[in-house]
């Protein structure tokens, strides 16, 4: 059983964000109405999540409000990469003890790394 992160009413991860954004999250966001700079800001050259508040700006009082369109990164958390490179679960998720990496899953997230470093220089199309 995959535990359900919604159903926990757990939003921890989405406080003082720093997820990355691809050209294709950007997009479909935008997709759904929102301008660029309400959702994205640049951090060290890399597009990431803006913070409002303290927490992500698609997040409110009765969950993420982009849930089904969320961004890629999110769709992969708890995993994320330790100091060494490894794929792990986040050691500050609140519900870790539930997650395993999946060797398969670890390597889609890899790829997506690879693939933000990839588009890091490309602008957001208009």
């Amino acid at each position: 059983m995959v535990f359900d992160c919604l159903k926990a009413r757990c939003s921890k991860c989405c406080i003082e964000t720093f997820m990355p954004l691809s050209l294709a999250d950007i997009a479909r966001l935008r997709e759904l109405g929102y301008k660029v700079n309400e959702f994205v800001v640049l951090r060290g050259g890399e597009r990431r999540l803006r913070n409002r508040g303290g927490k992500c700006f698609f997040l409110t009082d009765e969950g993420c409000k982009v849930y089904n369109d969320r961004p890629t990164g999110c769709r992969f958390y708890p995993l994320v990469f330790d100091l060494d490179f490894e794929v792990v679960v986040d050691p500050e998720c609140a519900h870790g003890d539930r997650f395993t990496v999946d060797p398969e899953e670890a390597e889609r997230l890899v790829e997506f790394i690879r693939k933000l470093k990839r588009e890091k220089k490309r602008k957001i199309p208009r």
